[in-house]
């Protein structure tokens, strides 16, 4: 068509484009302002209306650079502040804003649209006063202002108060019945509202609106919302054909692939959903609902690191949405980093919370990170909020067994009337658990066997069985129990981390590593897993692979002191000693009373024959200002696996002195008792 136009004759040219906008085609109108630009570079208009165009379009980017040229180029603000606002916006930057728009103007015609872009830029930004001024200041400049009326309906929403919005955009669609802004601005806060056929309705008024092409971002914003509208008032069919209408006419558009993920997501199709919105992050890396969309669903299916990246990025951008806090601290949950779920749900859990799924989420992570007593106060506090619930009731029943105290327990699941109410899996595992902490060990053996009967793989009832063989000291027999689980619930990481730790105690290091590499590789976010995982690295001399491992626990869990010290275990033995001080001093800052969790690794340093990085370890620990008694008491250990006696009784002594205890002194006792003996035994 541009190709049989005469190369001068640009305002024929320009008619067409205009008409290829009014029926919303958008490439085709890019396209024969491209070939105008080409034949005519400094030509004002054409330059405005692509950055128009290519902003209805999806091309963010390209539409801030053709916006800037018509700037350069002398076109009015009152033209550019408001379209240059959105591409910056739809590029996910509000920060740009203020800078692109530049000091206010001077002509009067151009300073209501400098005025609302900065009110607009203010809101995005959290600025919820700044916006407020700008907008008031528009109105007092123009008392019937649309992008006034609709400012302050958005400073309204900020603050909570829907009935003071509704005035202003009621306002807004009186005096501009045909504006595609207030309608979809009312049918966005009738769908806040729950009313949904009203918003429905709205919608409808706002894409038969005719701003034309300065409107057209919040055209495709109310053809979405009447899509959402439909969706939850049951008009699936309608919605989704409307969906692919949208997806037709702008088909560069990041924001009706963000809809049709969402609908995909609504509808339970994870993956049809995942490629929509992966397609949205790939432009818009910074959009908030596709970032929360996909953490979601990345959790859903189990992609636990994925879903973690997600999230930490959305928490960059927003670090106050409870929902998305809830979702991170379920994703470390299930990674098995209770520490950090505890971590990130304790903002939302005050002595005032009253929400029970928050005190509920709080309660299983305590009890995850063994701190039993909070993991119970908590539980019980879900439970006072939302008394009728049986699954939390039945994880406080869990929690006061794990504590021993039977009374609590049997008294809350008395009240369970009928008891059929819990479920088969939830009444297996509180009868093995209380048969287990009342030790009645031969009722335990008696009802997993029965569970076993019913299904030889009951993860629950092998691990009760291997239970009562370790309380017995049958360490045979558990090890059997615990592979049989192993061997039977090949998706299960309870068993091989506690078969590992067995190996690593009985020093079968290489047992241990083939245990928790499995383990690892089903559960690769599991920082238990990785932390056992790189101990038992280190005891079969694997430095390097044991230093990533380690490095990889600490990242998932960088608060739990266990991951820290195998990180520090990892560097010493790589003689990476500068990295390994740097953690020590950050974990006796963190803990000052954490010295003694350091005298395992100096004397397994020891034992694997490296003396004398166990006592550079220890001169570590002494430069670092660790708890004095405690770095007398493990020198002494360490002179005793030397054999030297009094050096160690004089440790011992110097320990004592500092603070006395029952252990230092029958050491003290064991020392003089054997000098000149061979005191390694006694050690041992």
């Amino acid at each position: 068509m541009v190709a049989c136009s005469e190369p001068d004759n640009a305002q024929a040219l320009l008619g067409l484009v205009k008409e290829n906008m009014k029926r919303a085609e958008y490439g085709a109108a890019s396209l024969e302002l491209a070939n105008l630009i080409q034949s005519h570079p400094n030509h004002l208009e054409a330059r405005l209306l692509q950055g128009k165009v290519s902003l209805a379009a999806g091309r963010a980017g390209s539409s801030e650079a053709q916006l800037k040229f018509a700037r350069d180029l002398g076109a009015p603000g009152r033209l550019l502040y408001q379209p240059m606002a959105q591409a910056i916006l739809a590029q996910g930057q509000p920060e740009r804003i203020v800078e692109a728009l530049g000091k206010r103007p001077e002509e009067a015609a151009d300073v209501l649209a400098w005025l609302a872009a900065r009110g607009t830029a203010a809101l995005h930004t959290g600025q919820i006063g700044e916006a407020e001024e700008h907008f008031t200041e528009v109105m007092r400049l123009d008392k019937e202002s649309l992008d006034g009326r609709l400012g302050l309906a958005s400073v309204q929403r900020a603050h909570g108060d829907l009935e003071s919005a509704s005035v202003y955009i009621e306002n807004a669609t009186r005096t501009s019945p045909l504006s595609i802004a207030a309608w979809q601005a009312l049918g966005a806060l009738r769908y806040e509202e729950g009313r949904l056929v009203d918003a429905e309705r709205a919608f409808v008024n706002a894409i038969e609106g005719v701003d034309g092409i300065d409107r057209a971002y919040e055209y495709m914003l109310a053809r979405v919302g009447l899509i959402e509208s439909q969706w939850h008032l049951d008009k699936k069919s309608l919605a989704i054909r409307n969906t692919r209408e949208l997806m037709d006419s702008y088909p560069w558009h990041p924001l009706p692939k963000y809809v049709r993920g969402l609908l995909s997501f609504l509808d339970g199709e994870y993956s049809t959903a995942g490629d929509y919105l992966y397609r949205v992050i790939a432009v818009l890396p910074n959009h908030e609902p596709t970032l929360k969309l996909l953490s979601a669903i990345n959790s859903a299916q189990g992609k636990l690191g994925r879903a973690q990246l997600y999230l930490e990025k959305y928490f960059t951008l927003n670090d106050s949405d409870p929902e998305m806090i809830v979702l991170l601290a379920e994703t470390y949950l299930q990674m098995g980093n209770a520490d950090e779920s505890v971590a990130t749900l304790r903002p939302l859990v005050t002595p005032s919370t009253e929400i029970a799924a928050y005190l509920d989420l709080y309660g299983t992570a305590c009890r995850y990170a063994q701190s039993c007593n909070d993991g119970q106060t908590y539980l019980a506090r879900a439970v006072r909020a939302d008394p009728d619930n049986l699954r939390r009731q039945t994880r406080l029943a869990a929690a006061y067994l794990n504590r021993g105290d039977l009374v609590a327990a049997d008294a809350l699941m008395s009240t369970w009337n009928p008891p059929e109410r819990i479920t088969e899996i939830s009444r297996q595992v509180l009868r093995l658990e209380r048969f287990l902490r009342s030790r009645q060990y031969e009722r335990a053996i008696e009802y997993a066997k029965k569970l076993r009967r019913e299904n030889p793989a009951n993860l629950h009832a092998l691990l009760a069985l291997a239970e009562v063989s370790y309380v017995r000291g049958e360490t045979e027999e558990e090890s059997a129990w615990l592979e049989l689980a192993r061997e039977r619930n090949p998706s299960a990481v309870e068993p091989r981390l506690i078969l590992a730790s067995r190996h690593m105690l009985k020093q079968r290091y290489h047992q241990a590593v083939q245990v928790a590499q499995e383990a690892a590789a089903a559960h690769p976010y599991n920082a238990s897993v990785l932390r056992i995982l790189a101990h038992a690295l280190v005891n079969i001399e694997q430095f390097d692979e044991a230093l990533s491992t380690a490095a990889e626990a600490q990242r998932l869990a960088p608060t739990r002191e266990a991951n820290i010290l195998t990180l520090i275990h990892a560097h010493l033995v790589n003689n990476n000693k500068l990295k390994a001080k740097a953690l020590a001093r950050e974990l006796l800052d963190q803990s000052p009373t954490s010295t003694r969790a350091f005298a395992p690794m100096v004397l397994e340093i020891h034992k694997h024959g490296y003396e004398r990085l166990a006592h550079e370890t220890l001169e570590i620990l002494t430069a670092l200002e660790g708890e004095p008694d405690v770095i007398a008491e493990i020198k002494g250990d360490l002179f005793l696996m030397e054999e030297e006696n009094e050096l160690a009784s004089s440790a011992y002594a110097k320990a004592n002195s500092i603070k006395s205890n029952e252990l230092r002194t029958l050491k003290t006792r064991l020392m003089r008792a054997t000098i000149g003996n061979k005191t390694s035994n006694v050690y041992r």
